[in-house]
């Protein structure tokens, strides 16, 4: 019997390809936690839960790969995925294969360049609010934000049963109102993934909404040479002035980069600072350009050609991104081996400090010698927040809208 719409709106490459996915899965190249992660998920909806599946893998753990084969996976045909930034949505597109040669799927192994093409499902990253309603793709990438207050979304006209998975990445927003929002109004799977499953001290699910599929310790991953190991490193003196503390940290950020590249001569390493005002990003970013010039830049909501700045990091140009309110959460650049925390975290605001020291804890490759260190001055007070590192974090990081 011929093929109608109905089937070809049920058919998809994620459910082409799902049962030889599973076929080989413990044959892929991926960290046994990721295929643990992602067995567990089809454990918990084949035995028919309709709740939330909640995976819980540290920064640097690899939830991406989870989120690109949990489709396949989970035997499904159209799948939108929400994330809270563009940068994030960016990184996901290109994991999922918005170049299909250049996808996840290759760089692992799990199908080669010439079959890429067959494999990978298109990606469609949705820009504007209005276009939720004509989605035609089977999958969609998504911010957040698209779906919120003052978005075009008409929630009347778009179809709850339009995607048979929901993936929510950095799920910690959750329940703020726009993610519950979304959450709520697609009636399929849900899996949300996060380093960090609290909000506001509390839990982000309970036994009513879904549980926790699968979880790994931030220590197991180091352990397990999955993830840097990390040092932390105070400097100064409680009397410093704030020029005094920009100073000393300018001065001992561009020791340590020295000290990473030799002890790895074939990567040149790369530093971020985390500042509490945006005006002090800029100061800061000329302090460290007087003692190394055109080696640091600011990158804030408010940066002229933002774009071109975070280009020049990720080429190399610069050494140290200086940030506020941006990129706390999910960027990827696993040049980054140094963390500069300039102001004051406090303990209870545990997201913001696990999140943004993660950036540091990404491997170059798996025998990548140099340490994750997380700089600071003893002004802001942050070996509590180092010493709570490998306990689940509890408050949102205070990243701003893309």
């Amino acid at each position: 019997m011929a093929l109608n719409l109905e089937d070809m709106k049920r058919t998809s490459r994620f459910n082409t390809f799902s049962s030889r996915v599973l076929e080989e899965l413990h044959h892929f190249i991926i960290y046994p936690h990721q295929r643990d992660a992602l067995l567990a998920l089809r454990t918990w909806y084949n035995n028919d839960c309709t709740r939330i599946g909640l995976v819980v893998i540290p920064t640097g753990g690899g939830k991406s790969g989870i989120a690109v084969l949990a489709p396949y996976v989970l035997n499904t045909t159209r799948v939108l995925v929400v994330t809270p930034s563009l940068q994030i949505t960016n990184q996901l597109a290109a994991d999922f294969g918005r170049q299909p040669t250049k996808s996840f799927y290759v760089k692992q192994g799990i199908v080669t360049g010439d079959a890429a093409d067959m494999f990978v499902e298109p990606v469609r990253i949705v820009n504007e609010g209005r276009d939720l309603g004509d989605l035609a793709e089977n999958l969609v990438i998504v911010n957040a934000h698209k779906f919120g207050t003052n978005s075009s979304v008409d929630w009347e006209k778009l179809n709850q049963k339009a995607f048979n998975l929901l993936i929510v990445d950095e799920a910690h927003h959750f329940p703020a109102p726009t993610w519950s929002k979304i959450v709520s109004h697609f009636k399929c799977k849900i899996v949300f993934l996060t380093a960090t499953p609290f909000r506001g001290g509390q839990p982000i699910l309970d036994n009513q909404d879904g549980r926790i599929c699968f979880e790994i310790s931030l220590n197991s991953l180091m352990n397990n040479g999955i993830i840097r190991r990390t040092q932390f490193l105070e400097i100064g003196n409680h009397v410093d002035s704030g020029v005094e503390r920009m100073h000393l940290l300018s001065k001992e950020i561009l020791r340590i980069l020295d000290k990473h590249d030799q002890c790895d001569n074939v990567v040149q390493h790369q530093a971020m600072v985390l500042m509490k005002e945006k005006n002090d990003t800029t100061s800061f970013a000329t302090q460290l350009n007087k003692i190394s010039p055109n080696s640091a830049a600011s990158y804030t909501g408010d940066t002229k050609n933002s774009n071109s700045v975070l280009q020049r990091f990720e080429n190399g140009q610069l050494r140290v991104l200086v940030v506020c309110g941006k990129l706390l959460e999910g960027y990827d650049r696993k040049q980054v081996s140094l963390c500069v925390i300039a102001r004051n975290v406090q303990p209870q605001s545990k997201v913001l400090f696990t999140q943004f020291v993660g950036r540091c804890l990404r491997k170059i490759r798996p025998d990548d010698p140099v340490d994750g260190t997380i700089l600071t001055h003893v002004f802001y007070n942050q070996r509590q927040n180092y010493e709570n590192l490998n306990e689940i974090a509890e408050e949102d990081p205070d990243d701003e809208q893309d």
